[in-house]
């Protein structure tokens, strides 16, 4: 895809969600980059916003203040255009969230398996959500999202054992179908 030619192609935000550890981050990257399309992580934002790591805003602040600060976040970022805006994997626990993401973008639903999520994510202690989670707490907290992801997306893209670039033109593809 020509990056001059991104803005015409998708004239809307693309908007990755998912469980943690399911590519989005990396995904969001590369996408912005091959589309020519600014980059947002949320994650990264509310840090730079509290001055804190997501780790600490959770031990220190707890989780509602965190959702408090990711709800702001997203609420600005449905003002952008033209983007990947990279989504922490509970932003579809508010409803107000994937409503501000839904009315200037399409949201990407990236899965990944629990096993899959575990092997990527076992010696990363920055993921409060998962201390001290093995597969099966892995699987159990994604169960209890499951119903949620899907009800938010508009495509799903599965990342399991796939290179990214692979994905990322299974993103494309299905985006230029779905206009």
């Amino acid at each position: 895809m020509e990056k001059d030619k991104a803005g015409s192609v998708f004239p809307y935000n693309i908007v990755l969600i998912g469980f943690m550890g399911s590519g989005k981050s990396t995904v969001g990257r590369y996408l912005s980059e091959a589309a020519g399309l600014a980059y947002y992580n949320v994650d990264q934002i509310i840090e730079q916003y509290t001055g804190k790591k997501i780790r600490d805003i959770f031990l220190e602040e707890g989780e509602p203040y965190f959702r408090a600060c990711e709800e702001a976040i997203i609420a600005g970022l449905a003002y952008a255009r033209r983007a990947v805006i990279d989504c922490g994997g509970g932003v579809v626990l508010r409803n107000t969230n994937v409503a501000c993401l839904k009315q200037s973008g399409k949201l990407v639903w990236l899965t990944a398996e629990a096993g899959t999520v575990y092997e990527r994510l076992k010696d990363n202690t920055d993921r409060p959500l998962l201390r001290g989670k093995d597969i099966t707490g892995i699987q159990k907290l994604l169960s209890e999202r499951m119903a949620l992801y899907r009800e938010a997306a508009d495509l799903q893209v599965a990342t399991d054992g796939r290179d990214i670039p692979v994905i990322v033109q299974d993103i494309v593809k299905q985006l230029s179908i779905a206009r």
